[in-house]
């Protein structure tokens, strides 16, 4: 699977995807949807001219909120001899023309965010959106165009560029040289933002591995790049006790953080995930707990709770001894609180999520708790319950570097 163009649209349009050629703009803003920045379109474009993007297999997935709905380009490549391929939004639903006009039936709704992804191959060309399939329409052979022009937000006619322009945001636009799978759509459409393995070994140990790993960073490898430096002196220490990947987390002092400063604040359709276990119980001091925001929480006892603007939701589950798997998710209705992939508690909530502080694992100054942290995740999307109990099913199935999960994506 090769990713040809890769723009996050969150605060940058620069191409992480193969080609390195760094794209035209023109009147673009960036703007936030629930608190998450996303790349505002309104007579505005961006425009590729490397040519040859991908092959008779391709597939677009992106992140996209309209207000209104009109005739929309989302992607124009082609030519005067009849090569094409373009993606519209015409008559409030999905169109992929590739000489051969694919209209897909489902109607796109305004004022909500959405992923979607358009995959073709020698077979199908396939709608998904929010990971779910909605139409598959048959394919059959086409002309690639030789132009070098591609562009996203406004198509083009041989004497005329600029036409059709979007009104709306995009984020996170990927356009692969492969027909994703089902799986692969599954993984993009959860949103992704922050992953943090949690699994850097030590400074002064002895070990090759340790000796080759360390280097003061955590590593975010979501692919958003946000990258932690590590601060000497409140680094948790190393543990090669695990649930997946090479080690964890241990939070056994007093003060220990890591935090990042990049960060993003989402008010509503967000989850949180982390791998927790309570060691030792050593004081009787609740931990202090920050009431911003949505924060997976283990109390002086042992028992995982969520917490964040919305109160407080109790598992009833201790973590003590035991690798547990959590999951928070705020919708923009309901708060959720998931254990090892099964709904623990949840409570109706509608108002935007409230935030002072940033991104952070830490331990209490003054609760004594000794608890081990692994693979933390952030996404910009509630997750399902299915999907959660599938991540959780596959948690331990790990690739044979032992860094990749089952079906994720790592590009």
């Amino acid at each position: 699977m090769a990713l040809q163009i890769w723009l996050p649209l969150d605060n940058t349009i620069k191409n992480q995807g193969i080609f390195t050629e760094v794209p035209e703009s023109s009147n673009i803003n960036i703007k936030s949807i629930n608190g998450v920045p996303m790349t505002y379109f309104n007579n505005s474009y961006i425009k590729f001219s490397t040519g040859g993007y991908f092959n008779k297999e391709f597939s677009f997935s992106f992140w996209i909120y309209v207000d209104s709905l009109d005739t929309y380009s989302l992607w124009n490549w082609r030519d005067t001899a009849g090569g094409s391929i373009a993606v519209f939004i015409i008559d409030e639903q999905f169109r992929l023309d590739d000489g051969n006009q694919h209209e897909f039936s489902y109607i796109i709704p305004t004022k909500t965010l959405l992923h979607v992804a358009l995959t073709r191959d020698a077979s199908y060309c396939k709608l998904y959106v929010n990971g779910e399939l909605k139409q598959s329409i048959a394919s059959t052979d086409f002309t690639l165009p030789t132009n070098k022009i591609a562009s996203i937000g406004c198509s083009s006619t041989k004497s005329n560029f600029g036409l059709n322009y979007l009104s709306g945001y995009l984020r996170d636009y990927r356009v692969y040289n492969h027909c994703l799978s089902a799986s692969e759509v599954v993984e993009l459409s959860k949103g992704l933002y922050y992953h943090y393995p949690l699994n850097q070994p030590e400074k002064d140990t002895t070990s090759e591995l340790s000796r080759k790993g360390y280097d003061e960073i955590e590593y975010d490898v979501s692919g958003s790049i946000n990258n932690i430096s590590l601060i000497s002196g409140l680094i948790p220490e190393w543990s090669s006790d695990t649930p997946k990947y090479l080690g964890c987390y241990n939070y056994n002092t007093a003060g220990n953080i890591i935090s990042t400063t990049n960060h993003i604040k989402p008010t509503r359709n967000v989850s949180i995930s982390a791998w927790v276990k309570a060691t030792s119980i050593e004081s009787v001091t609740e931990p202090s707990v920050d009431v911003d925001g949505i924060n997976i929480y283990v109390n002086n006892a042992g028992v995982i709770h969520l917490v964040g603007t919305f109160g407080d939701l109790n598992s009833s589950v201790s973590c003590i001894d035991t690798w547990c798997y959590v999951v928070g998710t705020y919708d923009g209705t309901t708060v959720k609180l998931y254990v090892n992939g099964e709904l623990k508690a949840s409570k109706a909530y509608t108002s935007d999520l409230q935030y002072i502080k940033g991104a952070a694992i830490s331990s209490d100054s003054k609760s004594g708790i000794s608890c081990k942290v692994s693979d933390f995740r952030v996404y910009l999307s509630a997750l399902t319950e299915s999907k959660i109990k599938d991540m959780y099913s596959v948690s331990t199935k790990v690739s044979s570097n032992s860094m990749l999960l089952t079906n994720e994506i790592v590009e």
